[in-house]
């Protein structure tokens, strides 16, 4: 059974056997996350990576402080470029999509595409002593046995972004990773829980249905391994 979730696919740009190499963009580069996200962060983008792996691609990545320099090269050469342009093109034209080739350029990149991961906070449905949300379902840990939940909890996200090249985007999506907080019924408040965000099986479904159904509508994203990985798949490091 798909996952149901969230997702824009443009017509037409699903994944195809001509798309060779991607740029992964560092996780969490170009939205601010509460504190409390960061935490397990550089396990879902090596998570990321393999999905990218197992789908035969070869993966550019790179270092945070990498990519922010060649957005802020991007950005100089954009203003550069349109300072006989309207105040209004010149706003649209600083978006990350705006920037995507500027960026490629300044990385001396061979990307077919780009992948921006985000963690982000969500809204789940309570039900039973589970929380459902982007295409997951999850326990939630509390002090009273066979507690029945309702109403809307958050949860972590991991949100996926893939452009072209040339800065069009061409998939959007949700995955949900984890429940971030336990129910205290003693002290009646929820508490952020100390293992989140540790569970690897996980972190890997919801990466994986990020994707979905970029990679094609028969995937699955239930009992997926490293065993799938292809380690034969080259990583090439962008930061040098």
């Amino acid at each position: 059974m798909p996952p149901k979730h969230e997702y824009e696919l443009a017509p037409g740009q699903a994944f195809s056997s001509d798309i060779e190499t991607v740029l992964l963009i560092p996780i969490n580069e170009t939205e601010r996350i509460p504190s409390y996200l960061e935490k397990g962060q550089e396990d879902v983008l090596r998570l990321i990576r393999e999905h990218l792996q197992a789908q035969g691609l070869t993966v550019e990545t790179l270092e945070a402080e990498k990519f922010q320099s060649a957005v802020t090269a991007a950005r100089r050469r954009a203003r550069r470029n349109s300072m006989s342009l309207s105040e209004d093109y010149v706003r649209t034209d600083m978006t990350l999509s705006g920037l995507i080739p500027g960026i490629i350029e300044n990385l001396i990149s061979s990307a077919d595409l780009v992948v921006v991961p985000n963690m982000v906070l969500r809204d789940g449905e309570g039900i039973g002593g589970s929380v459902r949300w982007d295409g997951v379902r999850r326990r939630v840990p509390s002090t009273r046995g066979g507690a029945t939940l309702s109403g809307t909890f958050q949860a972590a996200s991991l949100r996926l972004e893939i452009f072209k090249a040339s800065g069009a985007k061409v998939f959007g999506g949700y995955g949900g990773l984890d429940v971030l907080w336990s129910i205290n019924y003693r002290n009646s408040r929820m508490e952020l829980m100390d293992d989140r965000m540790e569970d690897e099986a996980n972190l890997r479904e919801g990466g994986c249905v990020a994707f979905y159904p970029y990679f094609g509508a028969d995937k699955t994203c239930r009992g997926i391994s490293l065993s799938r990985n292809r380690q034969d798949v080259p990583v090439v490091d962008k930061s040098t």
